[in-house]
């Protein structure tokens, strides 16, 4: 079977999208498919086997831009596509993907890596109030959250306006590439769920895989990191973005344990925010990649998930989970609940309250023992929901379904 692989983010970065698309390649091949790898972002740099160049401007007229569609074709063609797998958080990209795919009958399948499918700002989360969203868009109070989240980014007195005048026209999307793709495959229970609640759409519940040579990394005897004498390491692995809790960070290490320190590994639009506001025991090591970011987490005795949306499958869990490693995130309905108590190995706080955030933050620290406890059994349950052959026998029925 050939199938064409894509994702708007780019096949050499290192955020889930990326590693999970690069699990899927690497999946498809031991059963026995090619696969053609493409991104559609022209804007970073990638190192997949094709590029295609979309137009990177975002406003409603890429719906209909020609350019993509025309360039998706040829491809298909060329190839001769069987199955399109598409690993895309942007609907200006995933529309003309899936008229391509009713126009050359190729059958569409979509693995969904945000809320922004059910939320114009992908956070599912109520703006200025911060609570979680139940209501359904497009909605009047869609526009609320649009304004309160985009002033704060906004380069332009038209942009909030336009972004808020588009929300029917994308939410209108995200509906129609959901309901009359193939199948769609959702990493988080509470996502599946929440899209049959208000969309209808019955998705495949599959989380996603871990890398193999995490899993590996989990059968290695483990270095203990957390005693009282000893550094302690709090971890946050992530973009360097509004959701992600970015802004909590420096409050967050204020209130650590003397010895503690905040480590943050990532990069982006709110770094040089991050770097004024940084706190003294707050060391900012940029992008890391491999073997940094493996000793990196080695050496934490705590990683934090302080985000402020609603996560899919936060993949830096797992990586905390594979060395063992407690985790702190908001109970918030999501990917981080999920994992933390499927796993019981972490600790969950007070929506967006960051004092009890810390609280629970120093108390894994110096209870090292209920650390142990805590993840003795997480390794157990990667090795059962997690692996490739999990993925790999559930991912093969999926497409022999839909191409037969």
């Amino acid at each position: 079977m050939d199938i064409l692989i894509l994702n708007n983010t780019g096949w050499g970065l290192g955020g889930g999208v990326e590693e999970y698309s690069r699990i899927l390649a690497d999946i498809n091949l031991e059963l026995g498919n090619r696969i053609i790898k493409a991104s559609l972002n022209r804007t970073r740099r990638t190192y997949e086997d094709l590029v295609l160049y979309a137009r990177t401007e975002k406003h409603i007229v890429n719906i209909f831009d020609n350019y993509l569609e025309k360039s998706l074709s040829k491809v298909c063609l060329r190839f001769k596509i069987d199955l399109i797998h598409a690993n895309i958080t942007d609907a200006y990209n995933g529309y003309p993907i899936f008229k391509v795919s009713r126009k050359l009958k190729i059958p569409l399948v979509f693995t969904i890596h945000g809320w922004n499918y059910l939320c114009p700002i992908g956070w599912k989360i109520m703006l200025p109030e911060f609570k979680v969203c139940k209501k359904i868009a497009p909605h009047p109070h869609c526009a609320i959250c649009v304004a309160s989240l985009k002033k704060h980014e906004s380069r332009s007195p038209i942009e909030i306006p336009l972004k808020i005048t588009r929300i029917p026209y994308v939410s209108y999307i995200y509906r129609k590439l959901l309901q009359d793709a193939d199948c769609v495959i959702s990493p988080s229970k509470t996502f599946t769920l929440e899209l049959y609640r208000e969309l209808g759409v019955k998705a495949q519940y599959i989380p996603n895989p871990v890398n193999p040579a995490l899993l590996r990394d989990a059968l290695e005897p483990r270095v203990e990191s957390i005693r009282k004498d000893e550094e302690q390491i709090v971890l946050f692995i992530g973009r360097l973005v509004h959701e992600k809790g970015v802004l909590f960070l420096p409050e967050i290490a204020r209130r650590l344990n003397p010895k503690a320190e905040l480590h943050v590994a990532g990069t982006g639009p709110l770094e040089e925010k991050l770097m004024r506001y940084r706190m003294p025991n707050m060391i900012l090591h940029g992008l890391l990649f491999g073997e940094e970011k493996k000793n990196l987490l080695k050496r934490a005795s705590v990683v934090i998930v302080p985000s402020v949306c609603r996560e899919m499958l936060p993949y830096v869990i797992l990586e905390a989970f594979v060395h063992r490693k407690p985790v702190v995130a908001f109970d918030v309905e999501g990917g981080q609940k999920e994992l933390i108590e499927m796993t019981g190995s972490g600790l969950l706080a007070k929506p967006f309250d960051i004092q009890d955030f810390a609280d629970k933050v120093n108390y894994l620290l110096q209870n090292p023992d209920e650390v142990e406890n805590m993840t003795r059994n997480v390794h157990k349950v990667l090795l059962k929901e997690f692996t490739i052959d999990n993925y790999k026998e559930k991912l093969a029925r999926i497409y022999n379904n839909v191409v037969s």
